[in-house]
């Protein structure tokens, strides 16, 4: 596994009471505004059995039957992890 960066962001979830987007999509703000390339952002949310899916450049997200703990195992680069207090959205930057 390589290196973690994880943004615990559920304070500020709590303060703001209804942050209005997911912590997949605002994974994907960081990422982008930081102008850095990921394939696919995975969330695990306690309300699903799956693995909620959101592709880069696809619009809508998918539900899969991903083994997360193999994504991070098998990540080569670093994975950056962001958790509103209740789901955590993650991806695998390689170098």
């Amino acid at each position: 596994m390589g290196k973690k960066i994880r943004i615990d962001l559920s304070k500020l979830y709590r303060l703001a009471e209804d942050v209005g987007t997911t912590p997949a999509k605002l994974l994907k703000h960081i990422l982008e505004y930081y102008d850095l390339k990921y394939d696919v952002i995975y969330t695990e949310s306690p309300d699903f059995e799956r693995t909620i899916i959101l592709r880069r450049g696809a619009y809508t997200i998918e539900f899969g039957d991903v083994d997360t703990k193999k994504v991070r195992k098998e990540c080569r680069g670093v994975i950056v992890e962001l958790f509103d207090g209740y789901e955590t959205a993650f991806t695998c930057i390689n170098r």
